[in-house]
C-alpha cells in the first residue's frame, strides 16, 4: 500500500511538470495522492504554504484543505480506515 501511494505521488508530480495546453493537470490512474495548487507568482519548487491542498482518491479530489499537515491526517485516516478488514 505505501509503494502504491508514493508510485501516485511521484506519478502525479511528473504530470504535473510536463508543459500542455491545459492549466488541469491530469490525474488518471492515481489511487491516492495529494495534488498542491499554488499561486502563479511562487518561485519556490518546495510549497510549504499553498493555496489549496486537494485529498485525491482515484483520480478524484475528494477534499480540499488549506494546511499541508491536514491533508497528511486525512489521507492517512482514509488509508487506515480502508484497511481495516470487514467482518
Amino acid at each position: 500500500m505505501d509503494l502504491m501511494f508514493f508510485t501516485s505521488y511521484i506519478e502525479t508530480q511528473v504530470s504535473l511538470i510536463k508543459e500542455d495546453e491545459s492549466d488541469e493537470p491530469e490525474l488518471d490512474g492515481v489511487a491516492v495522492g495529494l495534488l498542491t495548487v499554488i499561486s502563479d507568482h511562487d518561485t519556490s519548487p518546495v510549497h510549504y504554504h499553498p493555496v489549496r491542498i486537494s485529498v485525491l482518491i482515484e483520480s478524484d479530489a475528494v477534499v480540499s484543505l488549506p494546511r499541508l499537515g491536514d491533508a497528511f491526517l486525512v489521507i492517512f485516516g482514509l488509508i487506515y480506515t480502508s484497511a481495516i478488514p470487514k467482518h
